[in-house]
C-alpha cells in the first residue's frame, strides 16, 4: 500500500544519517588513532582509501534525501487522489440510490435504455408493460414494446437526444405490453448518464383512457347516437368529397333523402320507445341493402339520406325499388307487427347541382313531391322547386307587402260551449296582392319563414292585432285576440321587450293578448323556450299551445309550461262524429288539460254535430266555420254585435 512505502522511506533516512555519523567518526578514530599503527605505507593507503569511500557513499545516501522526498511526495499524492476517487464513487453511488429511491416512488412509468436495450425500469413501468419479473422487462430491447407505427419514431427520437444532449417534447407513443395488448402514451425523453454510461431515460403517461374517451366523443359528434349511422355533419363531409371525387372522374352522383310513411302512427299509438326500436331497425335493413362504398346517414326524426358514388338515374330506379322492398316488410316491435314505408326523393350530380347544399335541398324537395303525391319515389324537378326564380319574386313582393300594407288580418272567434258566449278571437293575415287576390297563410308563411322575412311580418301581425284591440275598447269592447307566432320569434329572447314596447305604444292591457305557439316549435328548444314563456307569462301576457296532438311533447315537459289552453288539431275534431279513435284522443286530451287546470279548444268546428259532440267530450271552447269564417275587423264589429259577451 502506499502508506506502507512511505513508512519505510522515513526508515531508510533515518537509518541512512546515522550511518553519516558512524562513518565519520569512525573515520576520525581510525585516521588519528590506529593509522600510526601500521606501518606499511601501502597498507596505510588502502585503509585510507577505503574509510574516503565509505564516507562517500554514505554520504551520497543521506544527501539523497530530496529523491526520498519527491518519492514520498508522489506516494502521498497517488493516496490522495484514489481518497478522492474513493469520496465520488461514494457520492455518485449515494446519487444514484437517491435517483433509484425517488424513481421508485413516481407514479408515472420510467424507464432508461442504453444502447437501445433496458437497462432500468420503476414499478408503474413494469406494471404498464405487463409484466410480473423485472428479469422479464430489463436487458430486453427497448423495440419490443413499441408499436411497430411508433419504432421510426422512437429511434429517431433517441438519435437525436444522444447527438444533441437535449430533452425531446412530450409526443405521443405507441406500446405494447407483454401479452400484446396496445397502450397509448405520451413520453418525455432526455439523455442521462446511467452507471456510468450515456443512456436515455424516458417518462411516460398512460393516455389508453383519455385517447378511448376522445375517440368517443369524437365519435358521438358525428354520428346518430340511436342508431349509430353517420349523421347530418358527417353526410354533408363525405357528400362534399363524393362530389369532387364524381367531378374528377366525370362519373354521376345520387343522393337520396327519405322519410318514413306512417311513422307517427307508431309513435302515437306503441309510445317513443317504440318508434326509437323500429328506426333501428330500419337502420339495419338499409345497411343490408347498399354497398359498401354507400354511405347512409339519419338526419334527425324519421328522416335518413343516402350517398350513392357513380350511380345513373338507371341505378338509382334499381336501388330505390330494392329499399322500399325492404323497408315495406313487416317489422315486430315490442311483439307488435308494424308496417311502414318510405317516401323517397332523389337528386343528381352533376344534373342537379354542384354543391352538397343545394344537392341535399334539391333531394329534399323532390322527396315532399313524392310524399305529398303518394308516390313513393320522385325525381328532382324544377319545376316542383318552390326556390325557382317565381319564388325569388314572391320574396321581394312579400317584403313590399310589409312594408306597404299590403298584408290584413281577419279574425275568427272562438264560443265558450258552456255559456254560449264569444270569449276572444284569433288574428289570421292574409295578403292582398294586387295580380293573385287574396292569399291564405300557406302561401306565403312558408316562403317568408325560408326568407327571413318572418320577424317582420310576426311584428306587423301583432301590430295590427293591438291596434284593432284598441279600436274595440274604444267603442266599449274588450275582446281578447290570439296571435300565432312561429318558432323562431319564440326562440327570440327580446320577445318580451318587444311585445312590451307594442302594449305601451296603446297602453293596451296584456291580459287582452294571448300568443299561440305550436306544440312541435315547443321541443326544439324547451330551455329557450320555456324561459320566453314565463316572461311573457309574468307580463300577464297568456299562452296556448297550438294544434296539440301533432308533435312530441311529454307530460312531463307540459306540466312545467306557462300555458293557459291547448287547442286541438282539426285533424282530431274533423273525424270525431265518425271515428271512435278521435273522440278516444279527444277526450283523454280533455282530461289531462283539465287535470293540469288548462283550458280546451276544439279547432276546426264545421257543423253542428261536431259542435255539439265536442262539447259532449269536454272542450271548453270551439272555433270553426260553424261559428263564423274568419272575416276583416269591422265584419266582426257588425258580428260581434248580435252575440252576447262572455262575463
Amino acid at each position: 500500500m502506499p502508506r506502507d512505502h512511505a513508512e519505510q522511506v522515513l526508515r531508510l533516512e533515518k537509518i541512512a544519517w546515522l550511518a553519516v555519523i558512524v562513518f565519520v567518526a569512525m573515520f576520525v578514530l581510525i585516521d588519528f588513532g590506529i593509522m600510526h599503527l601500521i606501518d606499511a605505507p601501502v597498507a596505510r593507503l588502502i585503509v585510507r582509501w577505503l574509510l574516503i569511500g565509505g564516507t562517500c557513499v554514505t554520504l551520497t545516501f543521506g544527501l539523497s534525501r530530496r529523491t526520498v522526498n519527491i518519492f514520498v511526495q508522489s506516494v502521498r499524492g497517488e493516496r490522495a487522489a484514489r481518497n478522492e476517487a474513493e469520496a465520488i464513487a461514494d457520492q455518485l453511488g449515494e446519487s444514484e440510490e437517491r435517483y433509484r429511491r425517488l424513481v421508485e416512488l413516481c407514479p408515472d412509468p420510467i424507464a432508461v435504455y442504453c444502447a437501445n436495450a433496458i437497462v432500468y425500469a420503476n414499478q408503474a413501468a413494469l406494471d404498464m408493460a405487463g409484466v410480473e419479473r423485472p428479469d422479464d422487462f430489463i436487458g430486453r430491447p427497448i423495440v419490443d414494446f413499441i408499436h411497430q407505427d411508433s419504432q421510426r419514431a422512437v429511434l429517431e427520437r433517441t438519435r437525436h437526444a444522444m447527438e444533441d444532449g437535449a430533452s425531446n417534447p412530450p409526443t405521443e407513443l405507441l406500446l405494447k405490453r407483454l401479452d400484446g395488448e396496445v397502450v397509448q402514451v405520451e413520453a418525455t425523453t432526455m439523455r442521462i448518464t446511467f452507471q456510468g454510461q450515456p443512456a436515455i431515460q424516458a417518462v411516460m403517461r398512460d393516455i389508453t383512457v383519455r385517447k378511448r374517451a376522445e375517440a368517443a366523443l369524437a365519435h358521438q359528434a358525428v354520428h346518430d347516437s340511436l342508431t349509430g349511422l353517420p349523421n347530418r355533419v358527417l353526410l354533408l363531409d363525405r357528400l362534399q368529397q363524393a362530389i369532387a371525387t364524381s367531378k374528377r372522374d366525370g362519373t354521376t352522383l345520387s343522393l337520396l333523402l327519405m322519410d318514413l310513411d306512417r311513422f307517427k302512427e307508431v309513435n302515437d299509438t306503441l309510445g317513443h320507445h317504440a318508434g326509437d326500436l323500429l328506426l333501428q331497425q330500419v337502420a339495419i335493413r338499409l345497411r343490408g341493402a347498399l354497398r359498401q362504398a354507400d354511405t347512409i346517414a339519419r338526419l334527425g326524426g324519421d328522416e335518413f339520406a343516402v350517398i350513392l358514388p357513380d350511380t345513373d338515374a338507371t341505378g338509382v330506379a334499381t336501388v330505390v325499388e330494392n329499399l322500399r322492398r325492404r323497408l315495406q316488410a313487416p317489422y315486430s316491435v315490442e311483439n307488435q307487427p308494424v308496417v311502414v314505408g318510405a317516401s323517397i326523393g332523389v337528386a343528381h350530380s352533376p344534373t342537379h347541382g354542384h354543391e352538397a347544399d343545394t344537392l341535399m335541398r334539391r333531394a329534399d324537395v323532390a322527396m315532399y313531391v313524392a310524399k305529398r303525391n303518394s308516390v313513393g319515389f320522385a325525381s328532382y324537378h324544377v319545376d316542383q322547386d318552390r326556390n325557382s326564380p317565381d319564388r325569388l319574386s314572391v320574396i321581394g313582393e312579400l317584403q313590399r307587402a310589409i312594408e306597404e300594407g299590403e298584408l290584413v288580418l281577419h279574425f275568427q272567434p272562438k264560443l265558450d260551449l258552456r255559456t254560449q258566449r264569444m270569449v276572444g278571437v284569433e288574428a289570421l293575415v292574409r295578403w292582398e296582392h294586387p295580380l293573385r287576390g287574396l292569399l291564405a297563410p300557406d302561401q306565403f308563411i312558408p316562403t317568408a319563414e325560408q326568407a327571413g322575412l318572418i320577424d317582420p311580418l310576426s311584428r306587423w301581425v301583432l301590430s295590427a292585432a293591438l291596434v284593432q284591440v284598441n279600436a274595440w275598447r274604444r267603442i266599449g269592447l274588450e275582446i281578447p285576440v290570439a296571435v300565432n307566432l312561429s318558432m323562431r320569434s319564440f326562440r327570440d329572447e327580446q320577445l318580451p321587450d318587444k311585445i312590451r314596447d307594442l302594449l305601451n305604444v296603446g297602453q293596451t292591457p296584456a291580459h287582452l293578448l294571448m300568443l299561440e305557439i305550436t306544440e312541435s316549435s315547443l321541443m326544439v328548444d324547451p330551455p329557450r323556450t320555456l324561459a320566453v314563456l314565463n316572461r311573457l307569462r309574468e307580463m300577464g301576457i297568456r299562452v296556448a299551445i297550438d294544434d296539440f296532438g301533432t308533435g312530441h311533447s311529454s307530460l312531463a315537459y307540459l306540466k312545467q309550461l306557462p300555458v293557459d289552453e291547448i287547442k286541438i288539431d282539426r285533424s282530431f275534431i274533423q273525424d270525431v262524429a265518425t271515428d271512435e279513435t278521435d273522440r278516444v284522443i279527444v277526450r283523454c286530451t280533455v282530461d289531462l288539460a283539465h287535470s293540469l287546470g288548462l283550458r280546451v279548444v276544439a279547432e276546426g268546428v264545421e257543423d253542428a254535430e261536431t259542435y255539439a259532440l265536442v262539447a259532449e267530450l269536454g272542450c271548453d271552447e270551439a272555433q270553426g266555420f260553424h261559428l263564423s269564417p274568419a272575416v276583416r275587423g269591422r265584419e266582426l264589429t257588425s258580428w260581434i254585435s248580435q252575440q252576447p259577451l262572455a262575463a
